[in-house]
């Protein structure tokens, strides 16, 4: 009979299981969130405050790691943490994807979308994109900002739309009378907000 060994192999599993999680937070980014273990069920149900209800059926993320036993012998642990990598980004690529899926949606039923009707990603458009949105502040007053998510290519061009805010005084001149609106609003929300007691 040959060994087992039950522990090495726990072992193992627990680190390429921490690999496969590591790859799926990573491609999540800003839109991970702690994980809820549901014991039943098959989807999840939202009562709002007023009185509106949404439905969400859970959705499956999944991956699959192939070793064609030709390979196996010659497979080394970086190659295998490899496919266990990439099959985390997997399903972090599934559950981003209805993440955006389920914000679409559910902007759209309350008419929250902005269109930009297909012009480039300007200082105008990024400021434009901020009057429309709500904006919390701490005790202090200092805003605290909404994430805000885009893709790889336009990294670059908003770094630089931030920096020519800053610079900017017809730019910066906007954006602080953005933000005294915006600081107004939320305190006469805040204000208005009933307490629970």
């Amino acid at each position: 009979m040959l060994p087992d060994y039950p522990r090495t192999k726990d072992t193992l599993s627990k680190w390429y299981i921490q690999h496969l999680n590591l790859a799926r937070s990573k491609r999540l980014g800003p839109l991970e969130r702690p994980v809820q273990i549901h014991f039943e069920g098959d989807r999840q149900e939202i009562i709002r405050e007023d009185g509106t209800e949404e439905v969400t059926q859970y959705t499956i993320a999944s991956s699959q790691i192939e070793i064609d036993l030709t390979d196996y012998e010659q497979l080394t642990v970086d190659e295998l943490a490899y496919r266990v990598y990439m099959a985390g980004n997997d399903i972090g690529n599934q559950q981003a994807e209805f993440i955006f899926e389920k914000i679409e949606r559910s902007s759209s039923t309350i008419g929250h979308n902005y269109d930009a009707g297909g012009q480039p990603l300007s200082v105008e458009l990024f400021l434009d994109t901020l009057e429309s949105i709500d904006i919390t502040f701490d005790a202090d007053f200092n805003p605290i900002w909404p994430t805000i998510i885009v893709g790889p290519g336009l990294e670059k061009k908003m770094k630089e739309i931030i920096v020519e805010i800053e610079t900017s005084t017809s730019n910066k001149e906007r954006f602080e009378n953005i933000m005294v609106y915006k600081r107004r609003k939320w305190l006469d929300r805040e204000a208005s907000r009933k307490l629970v007691g």
